[in-house]
């Protein structure tokens, strides 16, 4: 219940900014473009989006969707790495992506984790617990609007027992069955 009020509320947000600042509604929506893009198969327009979006991000460091951009900008790029084989280059955009934000885990769910799972799956464990590791290691994002702190609270104090069950499950050579995992 609570991710449907912020995501609500959020779709308010993005109206209001389409209004008010243009480049700001491109900023918030490029992300979603470069997932749809991947999704489809279109590797080439979602690699340029991605990094559009990375390089977009700096300009709005204060925004909620910051860490969101960074977060998936790098994870896109880190998936189409891994596509091409070139597994060295995409463990380094998985850590490109710990932000050490809990928005993370509210905005984007089911993707938070893609590049991370799919990383297990080629062989590489143990840079997937390191990251993990690390991730549980990190301080809270300074910049989460009040009207969402109540909802990143919330996923704040689960984090640590959901990445620690991931990282047992990984040690024992599983693969976690979290849906956010996926």
């Amino acid at each position: 219940m609570l991710r449907l009020i912020a995501r609500m509320i959020m779709g308010l947000d993005l109206a209001w900014v389409w209004l008010n600042n243009p480049k700001k509604y491109i900023f918030w929506t490029i992300g979603n473009r470069a997932w749809r893009a991947l999704m489809a198969g279109e590797y080439e327009k979602s690699r340029n989006l991605a990094i559009e979006w990375l390089k977009m991000a700096p300009e709005y460091p204060n925004s909620w969707h910051y860490n969101v951009a960074i977060c998936n900008g790098h994870q896109i790029l880190g998936l189409l790495d891994l596509r091409e084989h070139n597994v060295p280059a995409a463990i380094e955009q998985l850590w490109l992506t710990n932000t050490g934000s809990e928005q993370i885990l509210v905005s984007h769910p089911s993707f938070r984790f893609l590049l991370a799972s799919k990383l297990v799956k080629a062989g590489e464990h143990q840079a997937v617990i390191k990251f993990l590791n690390d991730m549980r290691n990190h301080k809270a994002a300074k910049n989460c609007p009040a009207k969402y702190k109540v909802l990143v609270e919330s996923m704040r104090q689960n984090r640590s027992v959901v990445l620690a069950a991931w990282i047992e499950s990984l040690k024992e050579g599983n693969i976690p069955d979290d849906p956010q995992w996926r």
